[in-house]
């Protein structure tokens, strides 16, 4: 046994491939080394083996987009091989707002984030598995128009059709015939309600219609 663990010394330093670095704290035997993660302090059991090839994980390490992290739990990134649909979201969720390469495709979500909860996978677990509907997207901004934050307060689930409706509503403004000025989210919406035509309120909106109906463009 002590030829085995000749390098397995306490407060002796190792690297790992992908989690820093790693201080062994203790050792019982090859099979059960306690360590300590030096960028993140993440305490845990592992086998000599694993330390010397550098592949023991730091679940603390915010390795997902800079922010994210696995957490200390019961939920894996994977479930019987494949990756799961709790990580595949949570991970799309981070990639939109914090990937340089993702807001440069889609710069909407310049200044979008994700609440500190969420950064821990485990936490966004226990929310998502109360409230995923199989087949439906993460939203969130239809329950609180406008938000730019991912949180449990601010998020659902929607289905495909619903995220089109989103998708093709803006926000504009109009003055109604009695001057007053009315915000409008969906536009489509908007002109059905008022018996107006959506073609000539969007010429009022672009400036070539000066009015329709007594509608003028705030």
């Amino acid at each position: 046994m002590r030829k085995v663990l000749n390098d397995m010394i306490v407060d002796s330093v190792f690297p790992t491939n992908k989690n820093g670095k790693l201080k062994i704290i203790n050792v019982a035997d090859s099979y059960n080394i306690d360590v300590e993660f030096l960028g993140t302090g993440y305490k845990t059991t592992a086998r000599a083996g694993h330390i010397r090839d550098g592949i023991v994980k730091d679940y603390l390490l915010r390795s997902v987009h800079g922010v994210g992290f696995i957490g200390i739990g019961a939920n894996h990134a994977k479930v019987n091989g494949k990756i799961s649909i709790a990580y595949e979201t949570w991970r799309h969720m981070l990639e939109r707002c914090y990937s340089p390469q993702m807001l440069k495709k889609n710069p909407t979500y310049i200044g979008c984030s994700v609440c500190s909860e969420w950064h821990d996978f485990q936490v966004f677990c226990e929310w998502f598995y109360d409230n995923y509907i199989e087949g439906y997207h993460l939203d969130k901004d239809i329950k609180v128009s406008g938000n730019k934050v991912y949180s449990k307060d601010t998020c659902l689930f929607v289905s495909a059709r619903d995220n089109i409706v989103k998708a093709n509503a803006k926000f504009t403004s109009l003055k109604n015939p009695s001057g007053e000025v009315v915000s409008i989210y969906n536009l489509t919406d908007f002109c059905r309600s008022n018996g107006l035509s959506q073609g000539c309120i969007y010429f009022v909106i672009s400036g070539k219609y000066k009015a329709h109906k007594g509608w003028t463009k705030a």
